[in-house]
């Protein structure tokens, strides 16, 4: 599933992005509206600013996906208009280190856009791309004003072959 319209529109595309990752078997397993609301589950409920809104500053998620029995987070966080901060990690997201003001941390958290500490986050201005997650895949295509991050996740999955019964020739006699 790809992003139609630019990322760039406020948190709507954001928002939106999220929701068709819910859609594609990702999950939210943290998130909060930087607002009021926070803590394990999706307590988003709309790209609006207020409460359960990703329109506030500082709301972010977590989406999670398992595949092949490793673990894949994501945390997405927005300044409420086109700034990003997006982090990976195959370890998971700490939830005993977020609250209203921080996203949540991992010890091998790679921050792919943005930057800044999880209490005092930086954002990036996003002026196009795509965030897409699949059943088994994610692809982040990110323009900003200084530079174009491309990431994609696309783990091995074992291929698996069925047996099918061979064919025995039989002899007439």
């Amino acid at each position: 599933m790809i992003t139609k319209k630019p990322l760039h529109h406020r948190p709507t595309n954001f928002y939106f992005a999220i929701k068709r990752a819910i859609a594609s078997a990702w999950k939210v397993v943290l998130s909060s509206d930087g607002y009021a609301n926070y803590g394990t589950g999706n307590v988003l409920t709309s790209d609006n600013v207020g409460p359960n809104g990703f329109g506030n500053n500082n709301a972010w998620c977590v989406l999670s996906q398992t595949i092949n029995n490793q673990q894949y987070e994501f945390c997405i966080q927005t300044d409420g208009y086109m700034g990003l901060r997006l982090k990976y990690s195959k370890l998971g997201f700490n939830s005993g280190m977020d609250n209203l003001g921080a996203s949540p941390g991992a010890t091998d958290q790679q921050v792919l856009v943005g930057g800044g500490t999880d209490i005092a986050p930086t954002y990036q201005q996003i002026t196009g791309g795509i965030l897409s997650f699949n059943v088994n895949r994610a692809f982040i295509n990110v323009t900003t004003s200084t530079n174009k991050i491309n990431f994609i996740l696309k783990p091995v999955i074992p291929l698996v072959i069925p047996l099918r019964p061979q064919p025995v020739n039989k002899i007439l006699t």
